[in-house]
């Protein structure tokens, strides 16, 4: 993932790089950061190159954050924006460019700030992602990964839930499906079912019982009960 991040002010352009790159590391996703103190020197790397991310303040000198972010969508509806401000007023005024979020320069709360952004920011990318299948008679299905709500084994097939009532039903193993998924935001909850853990509604752990979006539900093992309890409380912590 290529990374930008412009700030004039280079003690926190250093500052802010630093939490980044530590907190991308936690996440255990690979990166590639650059700092630029000046919008011009970005926006010439950019044009040529543009960035997936791009962590922004809005007052600079010469150009602000808003001119820049104006520019970035003139090239690019894909590159995400990150605003960086003091000034909260702004954040009203930015919305023209559809930024991914905000950071405050706080620097009580922009640590766990930062944190719940860059968490927020992973679920989005990895949730977004068009899985393909195989169909009988030659023809293709496709899925994005967030509107699956769970997937369930049935002998030699495997059926695919989704959102609106849409479902596929494929040639496959269970674990060959779950290979390809997020495992931050998918569980097992028993040995022929996968649900995605942000369609979870709520969990009825006496009665063995996980509630779905659009009234689905789903068996929970007693094989899984722990492991579904301890990854639901991590994906909650980790996308709220």
């Amino acid at each position: 993932m290529q990374i930008a991040v412009c700030d004039d002010e280079k003690v926190y352009l250093d500052c802010l790089s630093r939490k980044i790159k530590a907190c991308f590391k936690e996440f255990e996703i690979e990166i590639s950061l650059d700092k630029y103190l000046n919008a011009v020197s970005f926006l010439e790397q950019h044009n040529q190159n543009p960035y997936d991310v791009v962590f922004l303040d809005i007052l600079m000198p010469e150009m602000n954050g808003l001119d820049v972010a104006n520019r970035i969508r003139n090239l690019s509806e894909k590159t995400i924006i990150i605003f960086i401000t003091t000034e909260n007023h702004l954040v009203y005024e930015s919305f023209d460019y559809r930024p991914f979020n905000f950071i405050p320069k706080d620097l009580d709360i922009f640590d766990q700030k930062l944190r719940s952004v860059i968490g927020k920011l992973m679920f989005f990318l990895q949730t977004s992602k068009t899985l393909c299948f195989d169909l009988p008679y030659g023809e293709i299905g496709k899925v994005t990964v967030g509107d699956i709500i769970y997937i369930c084994s049935r002998s030699n097939y495997i059926d695919i839930i989704c959102k609106s009532n849409v479902k596929l039903k494929i040639r496959s193993t269970i674990d060959n499906i779950s290979g390809m998924l997020p495992e931050q935001h998918f569980a097992r909850t028993h040995n022929r079912i996968i649900v995605n853990l942000n369609h979870i509604q709520r969990i009825d752990y006496p009665n063995h019982i996980v509630y779905l979006t659009d009234s689905n539900q789903a068996e929970i093992s007693r094989r899984y009960k722990n492991s579904l309890a301890e990854k639901y409380k991590k994906f909650i912590r980790e996308t709220t």
